[in-house]
């Protein structure tokens, strides 16, 4: 009895954050797994307070008016902080292959970027359809962290697309590659997209391509770094330097 009760203050002493549509009525209504986690996961009760986010960017406070069988109702409160990055920050990845996508994923959610972009390349360790078969998973794991993390955002995990594609390997793009320059200045502009290679490195043929854009090239300094070392490394060098992890 004395473990039930601990539990659920230490539930309680958390935000609980849920993905809800229509955050601009007075009330909505929570169905599937969202619902189910309420209802059976965290057992909440009309009257407990909740936190609900569009992932487009607005949260609120809201109150559980009513709880059926498979719904919830809420009553919607105050706005909360939106605890957002003051820029779009993509990263696009050579997926790397096991389960590091999963932890990329995840920190890249908490660190506050908006999208994360699958890259297929010359010198990639998994195949695209190994990467589909992935997509959805993924994306939970963005909710989960999106959630975890407070953002009132949830980033986008887009369906992978190869090196190169003109929306991502462009003019600005900041491509990493050992032996470049230091990323030690803000990116210019309030969109900035990071191009992080696979295992093996940027092939001849992609470096090439990418000089004739115009990308940036950039280093994170003088070791070698896995991709998911790098990729974690980078958003949060770019975020500081941008001004959001210095942000209260």
């Amino acid at each position: 009895m004395g473990g039930t009760r601990a539990r659920k203050a230490v539930l309680l002493s958390r935000e609980r954050r849920f993905l809800a549509e229509h955050l601009d009525a007075p009330s909505v209504e929570l169905t599937g797994d969202e619902a189910h986690h309420l209802i059976h996961v965290l057992r909440l009760s009309a009257g407990d307070t909740v936190a609900l986010f569009d992932g487009r960017g607005t949260a609120k406070s809201a109150r559980v008016a009513s709880i059926h069988k498979d719904t919830v109702e809420l009553e919607l409160d105050d706005p909360l902080p939106a605890h957002e990055s003051p820029i779009a920050l993509t990263l696009a990845i050579a997926v790397p292959k096991g389960e590091k996508m999963s932890l990329i994923v995840q920190k890249l959610t908490e660190l506050g970027v908006t999208a994360v972009q699958p890259l297929i390349t010359d010198h990639g360790e998994v195949h695209e359809e190994w990467i589909q078969e992935r997509l959805e998973r993924w994306r939970r794991i963005a909710l989960e962290a999106a959630k975890q993390s407070a953002r009132s955002l949830l980033p986008r995990i887009e369906t992978p697309k190869p090196f190169d594609n003109v929306d991502v390997i462009k003019r600005g793009t900041l491509l990493l590659r050992p032996g470049a320059p230091p990323l030690r200045e803000k990116p210019q502009g309030n969109q900035t997209i990071i191009a992080i290679g696979p295992e093996g490195g940027w092939s001849n043929r992609e470096l090439a391509l990418a000089r004739k854009r115009s990308v940036l090239e950039l280093s994170l300094g003088p070791r070698t770094l896995r991709t998911e070392t790098a990729a974690i490394t980078a958003t949060a060098v770019v975020q500081w330097l941008s001004g959001d992890l210095t942000a209260t």
